[in-house]
């Protein structure tokens, strides 16, 4: 078979999917989900339940894995409101496509998603999205395995986003993971050899494929949104959408000298597994949390009954075994060894200075984790020169 063939034939073996999509809508009520989804609220399962980080959750309904949170909140000016978050996973996406789609008529997740965005408006904000490539093959190989693009990865022969943040699960033999991006990342890919994962589970779909290779990109909060954006803004399929981000973000490189060259080659398997999408990325504009949302988020998300767990568990010998030696230390030593990351350092600094209480300035940036020193420095002679802005304009008054 020519080449040309041969690639359009590997190409057919691609599909994309939604594999998780999870967002909040305030002001709302789970019936309002329940009509917009078109299915009877008698069809759901209704517990008390709580949705971690999320205190204010109580309550869940659940029908055929489509599971939705709803709860009540209070805000700054002391007024309450509904609130509403659904947590599909992958199998709910999956019922989601291939039984409600059908029935509403819904052809594609653009389609879903655009009307979920007209719905419900400026209420809703996507805080999760999982997007996949099955490169799913019955006789020869898959374009690639994780094993394959280890290689370049621990040669430190890729880049992603100009991050080199990697890791592993796993090996070959027993089923890889390749994680890029760090584990904090907003937009973390996995590639993992999903037939020896449904193998290892006795799953008979993976005995039927020669190979089965899964590319999956997680999105949360902003960046789940801002692809959303990318997908329903444009004439564009799921698979492309993939390939086009992965093709202007993840690079393979055949030299190990790549970083000298001004077009280094890629890893031909990974170029042909893009093929002739049209590469884009996201921008996220970073939102500035104030000091007083950092605080109500101890008692809304439930940071502050943890540490009263902890702290009865701690002041009767109870600490689980296998805690970190650090955390064995005791509430206070571990809250006295913690160091501030340098943002929440600059707020409380400027606090600080708002309230004239510069004497506990030096205590916040000596406790303050910089390993690069030149945040610190910086910090401290703005503290100086806004104390002495200050000392000199009440000189000025007296």
């Amino acid at each position: 078979m020519p080449q040309n063939g041969k690639q359009i034939e590997k190409q057919a073996n691609l599909s994309a999917h939604v594999d998780c999509l999870n967002f909040r809508i305030d002001d709302v009520t789970f019936s309002d989900l329940a009509e917009f989804l078109d299915i009877p609220e008698s069809f759901f399962l209704g517990q008390l339940d709580n949705l971690i980080g999320y205190q204010f959750y109580d309550q869940s309904f659940t029908f055929s894995d489509l599971k939705v949170y709803t709860g009540v909140f209070v805000d700054e000016e002391d007024n309450e409101h509904t609130s509403i978050y659904a947590w599909f996973s992958g199998h709910a996406c999956t019922y989601l496509e291939q039984v409600e789609f059908v029935r509403l008529g819904i052809k594609t997740w653009s389609e879903f998603l655009k009307q979920l965005k007209v719905k419900f408006g400026h209420k809703i904000d996507f805080r999760r999205i999982d997007l996949n490539i099955d490169d799913q093959v019955s006789e020869g190989q898959a374009y690639f395995k994780p094993f394959d693009l280890l290689k370049f990865v621990e040669s430190d022969r890729f880049s992603y986003c100009n991050s080199t943040s990697y890791s592993v699960q796993g090996t070959d033999k027993s089923g890889m993971t390749l994680y890029l991006g760090a584990k904090t990342s907003s937009k973390q890919i996995r590639i993992y050899d999903k037939k020896a994962e449904r193998l290892a589970k006795l799953e008979e779909d993976g005995e039927l494929l020669e190979a089965w290779t899964r590319t999956e990109i997680q999105f949360l909060r902003e960046a789940a949104n801002a692809v959303i954006e990318e997908y329903i803004n444009n004439d564009i399929t799921l698979l492309d959408l993939i390939k086009g981000y992965l093709k202007c973000n993840v690079h393979f490189y055949s030299s190990e000298n790549w970083k000298n060259e001004d077009t280094p080659k890629e890893f031909r398997p990974w170029t042909r597994f893009l093929g002739k999408s049209a590469p884009f990325t996201i921008h996220i504009e970073r939102r500035d949390t104030p000091l007083n949302q950092k605080f109500e988020w101890l008692d809304n998300g439930g940071a502050l009954a943890i540490t009263k767990a902890y702290k009865l568990l701690d002041d009767n010998n109870l600490l689980p075994k296998d805690l970190s030696s650090r955390m064995k230390q005791g509430l206070d030593d571990t809250i006295r060894y913690k160091g501030y990351p340098i943002d929440l350092s600059k707020k409380l600094v400027a606090y600080l200075i708002e309230n004239n209480r510069f004497d506990l300035i030096d205590d916040v940036i000596s406790n303050t984790y910089d390993p690069f020193k030149n945040e610190k420095k910086r910090l401290k002679q703005l503290a100086e020169d806004k104390r002495i802005e200050k000392a000199s304009k009440y000189l000025e008054e007296i």
